[in-house]
């Protein structure tokens, strides 16, 4: 190892970054909550986060945009940093109003689940887990039923490490 250091250092070698951390599904909810309540990452790099898990299918960041979900400027202005990291790790804690997932069976014995995004007298426009908007006549419907999961899907960000969950919350915190 000494003789790997000295060569390191006379061929100027930066050292290897270590490891991001365990991943979040390896540690405690409870602790991960009070740990992004308590440290900060970086903004930019919680964008890149943000980016990466494909946040942008259902939420919007910017005015203007078309709706596709909670409007994140408008969360963060609302949700304190713990409910924040709750609501991410935790997603059918607590469903925010007009987000509630509605289960929909029709005529054809297909089933189809997500939110709703308009309702009319002849049609019902959702928006399912993957962000698509689906419009379903509202005479195929044979049963609409209100679920307790929320489209956001658990375990969204139980790949990525702690240090990048708390630059997550610092980006969101940054849309105010």
């Amino acid at each position: 190892a000494l003789a790997a250091r000295q060569v390191a250092a006379a061929w100027k070698l930066e050292p290897e970054p270590t490891p991001a951390g365990s991943p979040l599904k390896d540690l405690n909810v409870e602790d991960v909550i009070a740990t992004a309540v308590n440290e900060h990452g970086d903004v930019a790099h919680g964008e890149q986060v943000y980016l990466k898990l494909n946040c942008t299918k259902c939420h919007t960041v910017k005015e203007g945009e078309p709706s596709r979900g909670p409007h994140l400027p408008l969360v963060v202005k609302t949700y304190k940093r713990n409910q924040l990291a709750e609501s991410i790790l935790l997603p059918s804690k607590s469903i925010a109003q007009g987000f509630v997932t509605n289960l929909f069976l029709l005529d054809n014995g297909k089933t189809l689940t997500g939110f709703v995004t308009n309702e009319a007298a002849d049609e019902i426009t959702i928006r399912d887990n993957e962000g698509k908007e689906i419009k379903i006549p509202v005479g195929q419907i044979e049963e609409r039923v209100k679920q307790d999961i929320s489209v956001m899907p658990l375990g969204l960000v139980n790949e990525t490490s702690v240090k990048d969950f708390v630059s997550l919350i610092d980006y969101l915190e940054s849309l105010r």
